[in-house]
């Protein structure tokens, strides 16, 4: 006990009044460098010098995310290739299909493909439905930009039975661009039941509508005129029913309406689900739950 504390005294002393023995200096050096006091220097100094534990959980945080975020803009790009050609996503079972296969294959660096097999959950029916909606919808926002330059247009609908044998209903529009080009578009897909309910709805509301309101919905009126009054005995919806004959085959006869109607709209509109841009989609896809803001992170 008294050598050590006489050594704590010696090693204060050198801190204190320096050194000023350089004859016993190399001695002395080796002696302060495994005492209390050094170490407990050289510990603080690496302390200062080392990253907080702060940042370095936010950067695995932001490396798991960027991670994250690779699979995720793989899978856009998987799903705009499939409907494109018009090809199925799944198979027997969630790892069986078109969908994983292409994902599996190309999904890089390895740290990626492990994140995909590790949270297969981002890659399962319900994300695959919604990864198609995102991208039918910003084709349709793309359609109504267009048509909206032309001060006229035409509603046309036809008819005709799937292989389930339910009645399709197919919806397209007609108008001018700048070029003075007539412009097909086809705006969705829905059974015969379903399209009825719709319009019948819609004409309920603006009925039981006041006099003075239903003024301000004066061009959503005669839209519902139009729809309700129009002759849908026309062929220039064939094209969409040959799209509909190559989605909708006896393998595939149990795929959802809402399903069906996305992946013909993106398949019939290959130009301009080729010009989409796929970051803002996936940005707004991320933006929809706060746990997909925290996997993926949110980008400015």
């Amino acid at each position: 006990m008294l050598i050590q504390e006489e050594k704590m005294r010696a090693d204060a002393v050198f801190i204190r009044g320096g050194f000023s023995n350089w004859l016993k200096a190399t001695e002395k050096f080796r002696e302060h460098e495994k005492s209390a006091f050094h170490l407990d220097a050289v510990s603080k100094v690496a302390a200062l010098n080392s990253t907080p534990i702060s940042a370095l959980l936010s950067e695995v945080v932001a490396k798991e995310q960027n991670t994250a975020r690779v699979v995720l803009e793989e899978a856009f790009k998987t799903a705009r290739y499939l409907v494109r050609q018009g090809l199925p996503h799944r198979g027997h079972d969630h790892r069986d299909g078109h969908f994983w296969q292409l994902m599996h294959d190309r999904t890089e660096p390895p740290e990626a493909r492990q994140w995909m097999l590790r949270r297969d959950n981002w890659l399962s029916d319900n994300i695959q439905n919604e990864i198609i909606e995102q991208l039918a919808h910003a084709v349709q926002r793309k359609l109504v930009q267009e048509a909206s330059t032309s001060h006229y247009f035409g509603l046309t609908a036809d008819s005709t039975t799937d292989i389930s044998s339910s009645e399709q209903f197919s919806c397209h529009l007609h108008f001018v661009d700048t070029d003075m080009y007539l412009q097909l578009k086809m705006l969705g897909g829905l059974t015969k039941d379903q399209t009825f309910l719709t319009v019948q709805d819609l004409a309920r509301f603006m009925s039981a509508l006041h006099p003075q309101t239903r003024g301000l919905f004066s061009e959503v009126e005669r839209l519902v005129h139009l729809c309700l009054c129009l002759p849908v005995s026309t062929a220039c919806s064939e094209r969409s029913f040959s799209a509909l004959r190559r989605l909708k085959t006896w393998l595939r006869s149990t795929v959802s309406q809402r399903r069906l109607t996305h992946m013909a709209l993106l398949h019939i509109h290959k130009n301009v689900l080729d010009g989409l841009n796929l970051h803002e989609i996936i940005g707004e896809f991320i933006g929809q739950t706060p746990e997909r803001k925290s996997t993926f992170g949110v980008k400015n």
